[in-house]
């Protein structure tokens, strides 16, 4: 399983090793040209001081040096060698410390030596540099100025002390990398531990959550400010979550207690029908047929709901007059608006016209209608309106509604949630039509409301565009 504190101690191991390599090379090659230049200019001191000690006279060049100015040439020690050639090559002259031997000729200028390495006389590695130059004249006063004439010189140093030097320094940089290493191998790891902690924490936290546990929250204002962000929005969706188990479950208790009792008259008449077989009148039919209608009235309204909250719902856009969709929905209420004594106020103007699905919209008025007639109180004035605005409409139905509470508001689109004695329905209503509207209104692209005002009276509102 991929680890993200696994790549990261990877990625930052690879990282300081190539960083730390890098810097131990640069650092290695930095230090080696500074001590090999350092013995550069030490040769080129040596060899300007040969060049100042030869000087042409009477056509000759003649080299006033000798081994014992610099005690590095002595043949005894034998750590240092010069040979002087006149411009033919020839040998002028030479250290002790050569016992006869020559040293290779190569040379550059007094502004651009040459420097080379090369195997010494005594089998030793050395490094060497050779210059060209005009010898200095030293003639007697009247004299006439003699022909320029040049020589070149060729110094040569051992070498082993240098190499040694850069071998330690070789074997200093490498114990100290794998000293920064081990360092490295310890800390990082411990470092990154540390600071994914609460990453760790929220993982954790959240492979303990399960149905049993959704009022657990994760504790924001404890995490990093990169984690605040993930935890915030994994808290709205535990929250989500929470509240969609809560309905749902309320949702399979409503359910169950809308079945009970259907289902338990159904057993009454059947048991009856068994017991007393004789005795079955076409009202006891009558009663089982009303019974498996409102059944089917429900799961009718189950299945539409379901399918409504699931997009599952076709749209066939046409012009729907609003003044004759209302007039037919309030002519198959008239004899509830007649048992209950209601009176129903229009307000909806002929050219009403909406751009919608008729089924659908007249699905959503048939509910707010009967909504209204059903549960406003006895004798009550029931308010249906229409106003249109430029490319929108509002559509309003209004009754009284006197045990409602601003509190209710929120509930009443809730699946199988009656108010207790202000919307009981002697049991013809499973509480599934407010819902059922307000999810056919997001189909349709409108706003369904509820609102509440200080008299007590509830105002249903459809809005949207025409």
């Amino acid at each position: 399983m991929r680890s993200i504190r696994r790549q990261l101690t990877l990625g930052v191991l690879a990282a300081l090793a190539l960083l730390l390599g890098g810097a131990g090379g640069a650092t290695y090659w930095a230090l080696r040209d500074s001590i090999y230049d350092q013995f550069d200019d030490a040769l080129r001191v040596k060899a300007l001081f040969i060049v100042t000690s030869t000087q042409q006279r009477n056509n000759q060049i003649k080299v006033e040096f000798s081994d014992g100015f610099l005690r590095e040439f002595d043949y005894d020690v034998a750590m240092d060698f010069f040979q002087v050639f006149d411009d033919k090559g020839a040998s002028l002259t030479r250290s002790d410390s050569l016992w006869g031997h020559d040293l290779p000729l190569a040379h550059g200028t007094l502004e651009a030596p040459v420097y080379w390495d090369l195997q010494l006389p005594n089998g030793r590695p050395g490094r060497a540099i050779g210059i060209e130059f005009a010898a200095d004249q030293q003639n007697r006063r009247g004299a006439r100025k003699e022909a320029e004439m040049r020589a070149r010189v060729v110094v040569a140093s051992d070498r082993s002390y240098v190499e040694g030097l850069i071998a330690r320094l070789n074997v200093t940089l490498v114990i100290a990398g794998a000293a920064m290493v081990g360092v490295i191998l310890l800390v990082v790891p411990l470092v990154l531990r540390r600071g994914l902690k609460p990453l760790s924490a929220v993982a954790e936290q959240a492979s303990r959550i399960d149905a049993n546990s959704l009022t657990e929250r994760f504790a924001v204002e404890e995490l990093p400010a990169e984690l605040k962000p993930i935890a915030g929005r994994l808290n709205d969706l535990l929250a989500r979550l929470e509240a969609n188990f809560e309905r749902e479950r309320r949702f399979s208790a409503n359910l169950a207690h809308e079945l009970r009792t259907p289902l338990a008259e159904l057993r009454s008449q059947a048991e009856l029908a068994l017991k007393w077989p004789e005795e079955r009148t076409a009202e006891s039919d009558k009663t089982v047929l009303e019974i498996a209608m409102q059944m089917e009235a429900l799961v009718g309204r189950m299945l539409a709901l379901a399918r409504a909250e699931q997009g599952q719902v076709t749209l066939t856009k046409e012009r729907v007059g609003l003044s004759d969709l209302v007039e037919g929905v309030l002519e198959s209420l008239a004899t509830t608006v007649g048992v209950r004594k209601l009176t129903v106020e229009r307000s909806v103007a002929a050219d009403a016209v909406v751009e919608t699905d008729l089924v659908l919209v007249r699905s959503i008025i048939t509910n707010l209608l009967e909504n209204a007639v059903n549960y406003a109180r006895g004798c009550g004035v029931v308010v249906v309106e229409a106003e249109l605005a430029e490319g929108a409409f509002a559509f309003r139905v209004s009754n009284p509604a006197d045990n409602l509470r601003a509190e209710d508001l929120p509930k009443l689109f809730e699946r199988f949630w009656r108010k207790d004695g202000a919307r009981t329905g002697g049991g013809t209503h499973a509480g599934l039509g407010l819902a059922l509207a307000r999810s056919l209104a997001e189909q349709l692209g409108y706003t369904l409301s509820a609102a509440l005002d200080e008299r007590g009276v509830l105002t249903m509102t459809l809005s949207g565009k025409r």
